[in-house]
């Protein structure tokens, strides 16, 4: 699941509620978080407060579940800056949308992930986020971008792609997609996809925890009610 981060009026970082944010979906069964996403705000949240709100996570999963972290800028500098600041915490990846403010052109995202990923002690996951970013990665990108060692996986909502990712013989075999189309998880699920990721989890827990189990089961038409619970929150929301 991709956390919410609390802050104070202030923009600082609301330890207890983070904290309990993580205890809510590791009880709920949660095969992962993701801090800092485009759930997390992380483009509003502060550096400083970003560092923060990681260390507070690392220390309060204590590894129990994976932790990845979104370290998005819009330089290369600016990335490496971000992930400087997780040195030796229990970090399992870190996520990264191409540079949301210029338009980039393919040889130049090819140079900005694959900077990254040299200097990167974390596993680098790539995140396509087109609707905030206005830049599609692209199978035959990602095809590219995937034979680096340190790219080892991607967050998208783009269900071909996830579905190709999972049959091309060429893409190496610890390379994860992680599916976040929300509405059509359960198209997913019917299509073989098992890794799904959305902040919409965090804020109902225990039926996301039902959806899964309804999916693990191999009954998608009760997963898909519970999916239609969150599906009309998150509208309500809206």
């Amino acid at each position: 699941t991709a956390l919410g981060t609390p802050l104070d009026a202030d923009g600082r970082v609301l330890a207890r509620s983070l904290c309990d944010e993580i205890e809510r979906m590791t009880a709920a069964g949660t095969s992962g978080l993701l801090l800092l996403g485009s759930m997390g705000m992380q483009p509003a949240v502060a550096p400083d407060e970003c560092a923060a709100a990681a260390k507070i996570a690392a220390c309060q999963n204590a590894g129990r579940t994976p932790l990845f972290v979104g370290v998005m800028d819009n330089s290369i500098r600016g990335v490496c800056a971000r992930i400087d600041a997780l040195r030796g915490l229990p970090v399992d990846g870190v996520v990264l949308t191409p540079p949301y403010y210029y338009g980039v052109a393919p040889e130049a995202l090819r140079n900005f992930y694959h900077s990254v990923a040299d200097f990167s002690p974390f596993p680098v996951f790539l995140y396509d986020l087109p609707v905030a970013t206005k830049i599609k990665l692209t199978y035959p990108m990602v095809a590219q971008l995937q034979k680096h060692p340190n790219i080892r996986g991607i967050k998208t909502a783009d269900l071909p792609m996830i579905l190709e990712l999972q049959t091309d013989a060429a893409v190496k075999k610890d390379f994860t997609a992680f599916y976040s189309g929300l509405d059509t998880v359960h198209v997913g699920v019917q299509n073989g996809v098992c890794r799904y990721l959305d902040g919409m989890f965090s804020c109902a827990p225990r039926t996301a925890q039902a959806m899964e189990g309804w999916f693990a089961r191999g009954k998608p038409q009760e997963g898909l009610a519970e999916l239609r619970g969150i599906l009309s929150l998150r509208d309500t929301m809206a």
